[in-house]
């Protein structure tokens, strides 16, 4: 290949996959014409891609692979559970320390409570103050109807 055939490398894959517009397939095609070492390359290419593609991986292989993935994995696995043990056992004692603590010493109630009977808020005293008003005119209505029937008589 010259150096104007490096230009070419990517193209050749691409004609074999039909990936090129017309145009550009047209250009390659001339130019593998007049250049026997592109179309050599070009020959070689679509039967390394057509191999490749054509034949699945057989079973043998496919478990061979799963295997040295399994070794890749196993000594990594491993160390985590090295790595994890320690943390866990903290926790543990950690959490049996607050365990402990919580149920030989209970916390104390809070001293900002008042002890005895709840105050009563000021929204509270207004509503208060309102029912004893209503009563009150409910006595006086009472006695205007009862005035009213007086006069009747």
């Amino acid at each position: 290949m010259n150096k104007n055939c490096k230009d070419y490398e990517d193209e050749l894959a691409l004609l074999h996959y039909g990936e090129l517009g017309a145009n550009e397939a047209d250009r390659v095609i001339a130019h593998m014409a007049s250049c026997p070492s592109c179309a050599a390359e070009y020959r070689l290419l679509g039967q390394a891609l057509s191999s490749a593609t054509s034949s699945p991986p057989s079973q043998r292989d496919i478990f061979r692979a799963a295997d040295k993935v399994m070794e890749g994995i196993a000594p990594r696995r491993r160390s985590l559970g090295r790595r994890l043990a320690p943390a866990l056992m903290g926790v543990g004692a950690l959490a049996l320390v607050v365990l402990y603590t919580l149920y030989f010493n209970p916390p104390a109630p809070p001293a900002s409570q008042p002890a005895g009977p709840r105050l009563v808020a000021q929204a509270d005293l207004d509503v208060v103050e309102n029912l004893d008003l209503m009563d009150d005119m409910d006595t006086i209505e009472d006695m205007d109807i009862a005035e009213g029937m007086q006069e009747e008589i």
